[in-house]
């Protein structure tokens, strides 16, 4: 029973196995790629100014919080930006590129993306 039962089904396991692989590398409606996240902080506008996605932006340090420029005119603010970020905004003398991912339609606040 023993080893004549690996020799006979060892086969089909091994293409169970297979089809159980082939289904979870496919994408589906609930797939999350970790490799294309990025990381995101919420800014809000200011001065009644209307964010839309897709929007490239210049980020600028003051102080503790990021500052939103358009054409050197101030867009919005974070003043809750996670500190790595911060740090490392800081380190690149102040300022980096961002694009707004998405908008928030009742707060007006956006995703800002750091590039």
């Amino acid at each position: 029973m023993g080893i004549d039962f690996i020799a006979k089904t060892g086969k089909t396991f091994a293409r169970g196995w297979d089809r159980g692989k082939q289904e979870l590398s496919q994408p589906d409606l609930f797939t999350r790629h970790p490799e294309i996240q990025e990381r995101t902080f919420i800014a809000h506008p200011s001065n009644g100014t209307k964010l839309e996605a897709g929007l490239e932006i210049d980020l600028r340090l003051r102080g503790a919080e990021i500052a939103l420029f358009k054409d050197d005119r101030l867009i919005g603010r974070s003043q809750s930006a996670p500190q790595a970020l911060v740090a490392v905004i800081h380190k690149n003398g102040g300022m980096a590129r961002g694009i707004i991912d998405r908008t928030h339609h009742l707060s007006g606040a956006c995703d800002i993306v750091v590039r």
